[in-house]
């Protein structure tokens, strides 16, 4: 009888202390949501501990006390549950396995991404308007600035799927470098993720003059493979040819000197629809499409 009712007083009493775990077991991180390589810093906040607290990682790893506030930094990309466990003041170590009899534990939820190189791409509409196209399902949201004097933009990922996209308008065209840089809710970052990109918008500007259009008539148009671009130079006067192909990269880029009638080389260029764009000295500047066959 007498063990039983002992066995029955120490059941209880192990059972009232498991209920209050949450209140004397706790413990913070500075980030819950890491790029792999940052470290994890813990601050223990558990009351009666005294130090004494093990630390389960969630990777096979663990800390010996005393050490209320280790760091730790993961080694693969995963979601990891790290544990606080302390021991019950006033209970017994289980001789066979070393651990308390009696303890509580509070746990919070650790994801690591990876920090490759952020997905980004692009496609140019008209007006020098650009759309921005981010694959990506690892980070919160981005900061962007567009390398044009507009200030940062800050964009947060779209959680219904892996796609995100935001559209900016140039002042003008010109190649832009734009950067993408990666944020978590915390508000750290992974700088090895972040990206840059030359943009360049291949359509008309603000700059762009209408008055010497009517001027300007590219020919032959279409234009046959390996032939030479002729157009009427006299009144508009470039000094820069710019040909974009129908994915906005430049394809041939080229200087001129005879303000009467220019020649361009296009012979490298293969079959497709094509951007001319042509600047003069005042910088302004006028598009004529173009078709090689």
């Amino acid at each position: 009888m007498k063990k039983l009712l002992l066995s029955f007083l120490f059941i209880f009493a192990l059972a009232s202390s498991l209920l209050h775990a949450q209140d004397m077991a706790y413990f913070s991180v500075n980030y819950q949501k890491v790029c792999l390589g940052t470290a994890i810093q813990l601050t223990d906040q558990s009351s009666g501990g005294n130090g004494d607290a093990t630390y389960t990682f969630g990777d096979g790893t663990l800390t010996t006390p005393p050490n209320p506030n280790p760091s730790h930094t993961y080694t693969s990309a995963n979601t990891f549950t790290l544990k606080q466990i302390l021991p019950i003041p006033g209970t017994v170590i289980d001789p066979q396995t070393g651990n308390p009899v009696g303890y509580m534990s509070y746990s919070i939820p650790i994801t690591v991404v990876n920090n490759t190189d952020l997905s980004v791409s692009y496609n140019s509409f008209s007006n020098n308007e650009v759309q921005f196209i981010v694959n990506d399902s690892r980070f919160d949201s981005y900061e962007i600035d567009f390398g044009d004097g507009s200030g940062l933009t800050s964009v947060d990922r779209n959680t219904s799927g892996t796609i995100t996209t935001f559209n900016h308008t140039f002042p003008t065209t010109y190649e832009y470098s734009v950067s993408v840089k990666v944020k978590f809710i915390a508000g750290n970052t992974c700088p090895t993720a972040d990206v840059v990109l030359a943009v360049t918008p291949p359509l008309m500007s603000a700059n762009d003059s209408p008055s010497p259009v009517s001027s300007i008539n590219l020919y032959p148009n279409p234009l046959k493979q390996g032939e030479q671009l002729y157009f009427n130079n006299e009144l508009f006067k470039a000094t820069q040819v710019i040909v974009y192909n129908s994915s906005g990269n430049i394809v041939v880029q080229s200087y001129l000197t005879d303000h009467t009638l220019a020649t361009t080389d296009l012979s490298t260029l293969s079959a497709g629809f094509y951007l001319v764009r042509m600047i003069n000295n005042k910088n302004e500047s006028v598009s004529k499409s173009l078709m090689i066959w």
